[in-house]
């Protein structure tokens, strides 16, 4: 039978040429893994999108049985009002993080959506998102989800729901520590460093009907060992389609095991992310107060014990988990530090240039 899937593989040998697009460009990925009862909706939020904002959307099919590919084909055919690039890729390797790692190797934008197979993007999303990333500092953005129910909402999905990337994220607008995956917009160069580098990312994500979790978080501290900064903005909106069945308490225990088994992992990188926004003072007090437990911290071998022997690159005393997400920390930083070196030498070139302009020289 025909298809409109084509494979993209990890080692296809694909030269990552960081774009430079000026204007409103953006790519929406949506990963999906047996989406097809929820995809019509999400491509027609997309087909709804204010015009003006020259967009992608690449769909991932991620190992789906259902026929996901060829519904989402034949729904947008049918629905498609404005021209837009609309692809449709398949990624072998099961997993949220490889669905998205292909996604933004199929990319082409400066800008990249992360729109989940259960995300309803509101018309003016990208417009909203275009305007917040005009800030070159900004390296992530997100926002407000409002649920769309599939059943009633009961008193352990409330106490659970930003879990399920529902509501507000912050009380306020601005900078925050971490975004939600679902709706989160990213820099694709960034993306790009990220996946490049050895061992990135550590955690699979969502996997089939698994529901392991924190691949977001590492993306979001990826981005600030980037030098980056990450922001909330309740002008970005969108609906998130919960359906009965996500709704049950055996769901919500399935899902908190998930952040459970991920949790290790996400607080290594925590840590990390406290020695990168430490002043000298902070640091010297954070270790004296370290080595005061380290006794405890041995013991116990936590965070906090793996926070004191990356502070003095002690890599012998980790282990193979720790290790490997130092050294993911560390070519970050090295990037980091590389295009701040470009980033100087390119105002120095602007500088130079309005003072040839001011003072030109007479031959």
């Amino acid at each position: 039978a025909a298809t409109t899937q084509e494979t993209i593989r990890a080692a296809t040998g694909r030269n990552w040429e960081h774009l430079s697009v000026k204007g409103r460009e953006f790519s929406v990925i949506i990963c999906t893994f047996n989406g097809a009862s929820r995809i019509e909706q999400v491509l027609t939020a997309l087909a709804e999108l204010n015009p003006g904002t020259v967009h992608e959307i690449i769909l991932v099919d991620n190992c789906s049985t259902d026929g996901v590919a060829t519904v989402a084909s034949t729904v947008w055919n049918r629905i498609a009002r404005q021209p837009v690039d609309f692809r449709i890729i398949f990624e072998p390797t099961l997993g949220l993080s490889a669905a998205r790692r292909a996604g933004v190797r199929a990319a082409t934008r400066d800008l990249v959506v992360f729109c989940d197979d259960d995300n309803l993007l509101a018309p003016n999303y990208l417009e909203v998102a275009a305007s917040i990333m005009a800030d070159e500092t900004i390296g992530a953005a997100g926002g407000v989800a409002m649920p769309i129910m599939g059943g009633e909402a009961t008193p352990i999905f409330l106490s659970y729901a930003g879990w399920y990337a529902v509501g507000v994220q912050a009380l306020d607008g601005g900078d925050i520590d971490l975004l939600w995956g679902a709706g989160i917009v990213v820099r694709r160069k960034l993306l790009v460093q990220l996946y490049d580098t050895p061992g990135f990312p550590v955690l699979v994500g969502r996997r089939g009907s698994a529901l392991t979790t924190g691949e977001d978080h590492e993306i979001c501290y990826g981005v600030s060992f980037l030098g980056h900064r990450l922001w909330y903005d309740e002008r970005l909106t969108f609906r998130h389609i919960i359906p009965s069945e996500r709704i049950s308490e055996i769901y919500i225990r399935r899902m908190l095991e998930g952040v459970k088994l991920a949790r290790p992992i996400v607080n290594l990188y925590a840590e990390l992310h406290k020695i990168t926004n430490e002043t000298f003072q902070q640091r010297l007090r954070s270790i004296l107060s370290a080595t005061a437990r380290l006794p405890m911290f041995v013991q116990r071998r936590d965070a906090r014990f793996f926070g004191l022997i990356a502070r003095f690159r002690m890599t012998f005393l980790m282990t193979f988990e720790e290790r490997a997400i130092f050294e993911i920390f560390c070519s970050l930083r090295k990037s980091r530090r590389r295009e701040g070196v470009r980033t100087k030498s390119h105002a120095a070139a602007a500088f130079r240039r309005r003072l040839n302009f001011l003072n030109p020289t007479v031959e």
